[in-house]
């Protein structure tokens, strides 16, 4: 459980890093700065690996996770952790989820706003921003696509 904790914990400073370079090109959009958009999309690129990696460490961890306790991958959610792991990695795991719900959402709001704002000012990189950030699962960090996420651990 400390090593998927440890991991949680990159990945959601990775996702926060990203968010900051997607609202950083968000800004350079706004106010028409165009010389550095190259740059700030190659960021935005680099910080998705990073992000890309961090999670397929993850999968590891909850797959092994998922064995010892003899549950299959898909049962393993964040919730589940928080709600039945001993102390304090309830407590952890609950903290993960919850943040983890939120960056969820911020990141995918970035995204599209960044997006739409590149399109309606003629740029070309929304085509490259489309494409940055593809999470190793189906959904960022395992969320299911709804109002209310749980964090699928794949």
């Amino acid at each position: 459980m400390r090593e998927l904790a440890a991991v949680l914990g990159r990945e959601r400073v990775q996702l926060e890093f990203l968010l900051f370079k997607v609202l950083a090109l968000q800004n350079l959009l706004r106010s028409g700065e165009t010389r550095f958009l190259r740059w700030s999309v190659e960021e935005i690129n680099r910080a998705s690996e990073r992000v890309r990696e961090t999670e397929l460490r993850r999968v590891q961890r909850v797959g092994e996770l998922a064995t010892a306790a003899g549950v299959g991958t898909d049962e393993m959610t964040l919730s589940t952790l928080a709600g039945t792991a001993p102390e304090p990695w309830r407590t952890i795991f609950a903290d993960h989820d919850r943040g983890f719900r939120q960056l969820a959402v911020e990141v995918e709001d970035a995204f599209v706003t960044t997006c739409a704002l590149a399109d309606a000012s003629g740029h070309a990189i929304a085509g490259l921003l489309r494409t940055a950030y593809r999470p190793a699962s189906p959904v960022p960090i395992g969320h299911q696509r709804q109002p209310v996420r749980t964090m699928i651990l794949p």
